[in-house]
């Protein structure tokens, strides 16, 4: 019985881990006050060839860190995929600049995005390349958002708290809850289970 009782409550707390949530509409407000700088690279997967070397096109934007729902449960925030997403900003495209690569196509850490006449320069595509983008996650610019999204992101952090601990309290009680009641109903199942009596031995001549 009690070896029961732990296994039921041990189950209440995983269910109370993986169905719990913790609320982030202040980090989306926060994040509408800011963009980042970044390269797009709309035509990734064409490399251009100059002078011997081999280079990769982008261009100069901004990004902002955006997600759709407003919660993180517990697999994204320990397993992942997460939910946050880089998107570019439209409007915000600059200049158009050029990175080297090594023979395999990666870019090469060493090299800077810089601008340059590719008027002369062969091109070929690359089918195995998928990165479309480059984002400087310490780079941060306020936008026009930031005059109500930072005042309203402090305001917003503690409904947030508050509403995170009510549901994870909300599904705790409700787990031990139900564990509680269940564990008596399967034990009286088991009492009504009729007991088969074995079959009879064979009888030796």
């Amino acid at each position: 019985m009690k070896t029961r009782l732990f296994r039921i409550l041990l189950f209440s707390v995983c269910c109370t881990l993986g169905l719990s949530s913790c609320l982030v509409n202040h980090q989306r407000l926060c994040e509408q006050a800011v963009t980042y700088d970044g390269i797009w690279m709309k035509d990734g997967d064409t490399i251009y060839r100059l002078n011997g070397k081999n280079y990769r096109q982008g261009v100069r934007t901004q990004f902002s860190y955006q997600r759709k729902n407003s919660y993180i449960d517990f697999k994204e925030a320990i397993i992942g995929p997460s939910m946050w997403d880089w998107k570019k900003v439209d409007g915000t495209e600059g200049e158009i600049v050029y990175r080297e690569v090594d023979q395999e196509g990666y870019l090469k850490e060493d090299a800077p995005w810089v601008s340059m006449d590719m008027s002369k320069a062969t091109t070929k595509k690359d089918e195995y390349y998928f990165r479309t983008y480059m984002v400087d996650n310490k780079s941060r610019n306020l936008t026009p958002h930031a005059f109500y999204a930072l005042p309203a992101a402090a305001l917003c952090l503690i409904p947030d708290v508050v509403g995170s601990v009510a549901l994870w309290t909300v599904y705790g009680t409700g787990m031990v809850i139900q564990g509680i009641v269940l564990l008596p109903v399967s034990q009286q199942q088991q009492q009504m289970e009729p007991v088969v009596p074995p079959p009879p031995k064979p009888v030796m001549e």
